[in-house]
């Protein structure tokens, strides 16, 4: 069916009575309820709606988007009330199809809605066993909606829910998009009024969270019942003989009448391509859209599968099948190939039907002999085209499946990856902190992030349990021989660039870090190229994004309708825009990009991951070698460092993504009109004018890079540097290096810094161990300065601990009430938050903030630096700054002990000793600790040297 041509703003989807916008699956669940309300009153029924369940991904959000919406909801009498667990609320929901025959109902039917994930189904399957076998009102209905995450992406098991279903008896109903939720989510309820059954619909994750344009028109599904002479009473008394009636029905005349349900409405298609067709393939839901996809990447487009001959059967209903329709699709094939997720369940049915026909075709699918299309994680369409290709290959008479086969490129990065982390601020990131030696259960949830952490951080992990099963592991024990422990506006003007033309189908990936804006712009460019009156279905694969992890979007555009799975394949990807480098610079998403095709514009921000916050080990990716492979992968590819830019330029990074695209758009690989988006932008209705600003300015980086650079370098904010004084170049030309050089200019950056923490006499001791290191590795590795470089950095570190007296001094530098003027204008009031180790030793646990009052207070402390180390110092009988001062000395020693014996050969290990204090940071505690690894990797280094 078609889409309307009316483009409704996002604010009317569950209001407006015709017309289409953009929605994901979550979306369309919720105007669902609407359209099912609407048909009611349309037919004169006296009816209402009662939804609850409880959340949980893919389904997440669906609660959310319900309670937002609560005013939309009650003028079309629908209840949502959440539940304490999915059982509870199952027994809510079979309350509704009683409810008529109480004698006192306000209405004279109730539709029941029940949803949760496929872990809830588990949980719920007793309760919902009850309420198929008393059945539902032919006025009511009740649809289950579940949740499955065949890749267990944000769940800590992989859902495939139609096995349980169907042995609970409900037919199940596999929508492959969001408008397929909408129209299947109709003929849901409709269906289980026909038939007296519970019907479930099964969404996956590529469903709730893909985005494509929905029409929502109410007369778009009119369901039309089948003439069985059948209708189903309700019935609650739940004891023989009326349970074995129940039974009986439930198997035989209720099942019945859903596959005449499925048959009049045609929920189940068969494609016919050319008049003698040989192989049959048959794929229900988002599987089928991955086989039309998968087709077209093997060269078989509409004009190829007519003259090779090939059937596609589309389920929209999984169980139970129509025998007669598999019969007629199977009738004059050679081979039928079955593909889906897990387990074999649609070929198992089909095999069943089919077994005692003449002249059955062979049927294939998790085997055809040796294994074919995988029962384990979630099919893609590169999966799917390397099992059909073997299929057809080895029929014969393909010859673009032939050309596929040949050897293609593949791709590899050792990159680090962005995993998932705490929020910042989350309670978890103390709560799951455990003491040294602890064996920790984890349950599902955010707690389950520490599975990627340090075991020194949170403990030694053994594993997850199911919701609400926590620490229940350590039950047993007698079984255990311990107890464990447990903004300026861009120009107008630019000029537009020479945009690619769709030749078939455009793919755009999107990839950045959760809660940065990705799925925003990727809505709105679905929603843009509907203005531009292009055809758009995007997949938002977000998992655990929220947590700080990656995720990605991917949006198709075609001209004409199309029938593909809206996830890029290996060598798809048109546009390749980079929100994150790291996520970018992932194998698995590169994969997606062809060096004959592909236009990257990526960001080059360097963004820390969880990882490199909580282990100062963790570095970064050198960015060059990062950029390089992705130049390999791309034709072009444009970088700049977005999230800076966004800041210089609207003092926030939240517009970064919205400049990328506008330089994307500007490269020429966007096929949409910037007047659509800059339209989708304004629809939006979110921080129009900045987003256009961002858009635009973007776009002018590409077009005229130098106006670009001008307006950021006009709002650059540039504080005057301090030359060093004579004093401290006197004291640095001691060390005997040129001043020019490198290693010159920061020896001289730091004895410039001791002389202003401390005094001349204390630089001078810096200046003068760094001439000893200098001399011994000038003559010994002439060609090196490595070692001198990491003393020069690692000394001062050490040297220049802060402590009160330093706080003191940097707070009262008139370079930092500079900053504060330039950033945020002059007069700017700048506050102190402080927590002192005086203050920790009276009980204050926290930090306090002081005003510009305190600024007087901090000229005393300055003024005493000369008592620092002294017997005088009221500050250094502190541990901590016994232990900084006792460092100083303890790592001259060091680095005096490796240089009689530095040569090529033991280059890198004195400087791996020299660059030991890179573990010592933080205050107090955070502190010490770091000084026992620093220590505990001298000790390590030493002994590996003595060896």
């Amino acid at each position: 069916m078609t889409v309307s041509d009316t483009w409704i703003r996002p604010g009317e989807r569950y209001t407006a009575d015709e017309g289409a916008t953009s929605m994901t699956g979550v979306q369309a669940l919720v105007r669902l309820a609407v359209n099912v309300r609407r048909a009611d009153r349309a037919a004169g029924r006296d009816a209402a709606l009662f939804i609850a369940g409880y959340e949980g991904s893919p389904l997440a959000g669906y609660d959310l988007e319900l309670q937002r919406h609560a005013d939309v909801l009650a003028a079309h009498d629908v209840v949502f009330r959440p539940a304490v667990n999915e059982e509870l609320a199952a027994t809510a929901v079979q309350g509704t199809q009683l409810a008529p025959g109480t004698g006192d109902a306000r209405v004279e039917g109730i539709t029941g809605f029940w949803y949760g994930k496929s872990p809830g189904l588990d949980r719920a399957s007793d309760a919902l066993r009850h309420a198929n076998l008393m059945g539902t009102h032919p006025r009511g209905g009740a649809v289950a909606f579940v949740g499955d995450d065949p890749s267990a992406k944000s769940s800590t098991v992989p859902g495939a829910s139609e096995f349980l279903l169907a042995d609970l008896g409900m037919p199940v109903l596999y929508p492959a998009d969001p408008q397929d939720v909408l129209d299947l989510g109709r003929h849901a309820a409709a269906m289980s009024r026909a038939s007296g059954l519970w019907v479930a619909v099964k969404i996956v994750t590529a469903v709730a969270d893909g985005m494509g344009a929905v029409d929502v028109a109410v007369d778009r599904v009119r369901p039309m019942l089948p003439d069985t002479g059948f209708e189903h009473t309700v019935d609650a008394r739940m004891l023989q003989p009326r349970l074995s009636e129940m039974e009986k029905t439930r198997d035989g005349a209720r099942l019945a009448a859903a596959r005449a349900y499925a048959h009049v409405n045609r929920l189940n298609t068969i494609h016919q391509y050319g008049s003698r067709a040989r192989v049959g393939v048959v794929a229900a839901g988002k599987t089928y859209l991955d086989v039309r996809q998968a087709l077209d990447r093997l060269g078989l487009d509409e004009r190829e599968l007519h003259a090779r001959g090939m059937r596609v059967l589309r389920l929209g209903m999984v169980h139970p099948l129509v025998p007669a329709e598999i019969e007629d699709f199977a009738r004059g094939l050679d081979e039928v190939i079955v593909v889906e997720e897990k387990r074999s369940f649609i070929e198992s049915a089909i095999k069943d039907i089919l077994y005692h026909v003449p002249d059955a075709p062979r049927i294939v699918g998790k085997t055809d002999g040796q294994p074919l299309v995988p029962a384990v994680g979630e099919l893609d369409a590169d999966l799917i085209a390397a099992a059909l290709a073997r299929r057809l290959g080895e029929l014969g008479g393909f010859p673009t499946v032939d050309a596929w086969r040949a050897p293609r490129r593949t791709l590899a990065l050792p990159l680090v990856s962005r995993t998932p982390y705490f929020c910042s601020g989350c309670p978890h990131n103390t709560s799951t902190k455990a003491p040294a030696g602890s064996t920790v259960g984890a349950g599902i949830g955010c707690h389950a992030l520490v599975l990627m952490m340090e075991p020194d951080a949170v403990g030694d992990v053994l594993g997850l349990t199911q919701m609400g099963g926590e620490g229940a592991q350590w039950i047993r024990p007698a079984a255990r021989k311990s107890a464990p422990r447990l903004v300026p506006l861009a120009p107008e003007g630019i000029r537009g660039p020479a945009a690619r033309d769709i030749v078939a189908v455009h793919t755009t990936r999107i990839m950045g870090v959760g809660g940065t804006g990705v799925v925003t712009v990727s809505q709105i460019l679905t929603t843009a190229a509907r203005f531009a009156g292009l055809e758009a279905r995007s997949l938002d694969q977000t998992g655990l994004a929220q947590k700080g992890g990656a995720v990605v979007s991917d949006i198709k555009i075609s001209r004409s309708a199309f029938e593909a799975g809206a996830k890029a394949a290996t060598g798809e990807c048109d546009l390749y825009l980079g929100c994150d480098l790291l996520v970018a610079a992932d194998p698995n998403n590169l994969a997606a990009a062809d060096p004959d095709r592909t236009v990257a514009c990526v960001s080059t921000t360097k963004v820390p991951t969880g990882q490199m916050i909580v282990d100062t080990a963790a570095e970064f990716p050198d960015v060059v070698e990062v950029t390089d492979r992705i130049r390999e992968a791309s034709t072009d590819a444009v970088f700049l460092d977005a999230r800076q830019s966004a800041v210089t330029l609207f003092g926030t990074d939240q517009y970064a993504n919205m400049l990328l695209t506008g330089a994307a758009f500007q490269t020429g690989a966007l096929p949409i009109p910037a007047t659509a988006i800059e339209q989708a932008i304004e629809l939006n209705g979110v921080a129009v004018e900045l987003n256009l600003q961002a858009f635009r300015r973007g776009r002018q980086a590409v077009a005229d890079p130098a106006a670009f650079a001008g307006a950021l370098d006009g709002l650059t904010i540039r504080v005057p540097e301090q030359e060093p004084g004579r004093a401290a170049q006197e004291i640095a030309s001691a060390v005997g290096i040129s001043p020019e050089s490198p290693l010159g200019r920061l020896v001289l950056g730091r004895v410039a810094d001791l002389i202003e923490y401390q005094n001349s006499t204390y630089a001078r001791g810096y200046a003068e161990f760094m001439r000893t290191v200098v001399a011994v590795e000038r003559a010994a590795v002439p060609d090196s300065t490595a070692l001198s470089e990491a003393v020069a950095r690692n000394l001062y570190k050490l040297m220049a601990y802060k402590d009160e007296y330093e706080v003191a001094r940097l707070s009262l530098d008139p370079r930092v009430d500079a900053a504060a003027s330039a950033e945020f204008g002059p007069g700017a009031r700048i506050s102190y938050r402080l927590h002192p180790p005086v203050l920790r030793a009276l009980g204050v646990r926290h930090k306090i903030t002081l005003g510009p009052w305190f600024r007087p207070v901090f000229r005393v402390p300055r003024a005493g630096k000369r008592l620092r180390g002294t017997p005088f110092d009221p500050f250094g009988r502190a541990q901590v700054r016994r232990v900084e001062r006792e460092l100083i000395t303890e790592y001259r020693a060091a680095v005096d002990a490796v240089l009689p014996n530095l040569s090529p050969g033991t280059l890198a290990h004195c400087v791996e000793i020299a660059d030991a204090p890179d573990e010592v940071r933080g205050y107090e505690d955070i502190k010490l600790a770091g000084v026992a690894r620093f220590r505990a990797r001298l000790a390590d280094v030493k002994e590996r040297c003595d060896g």
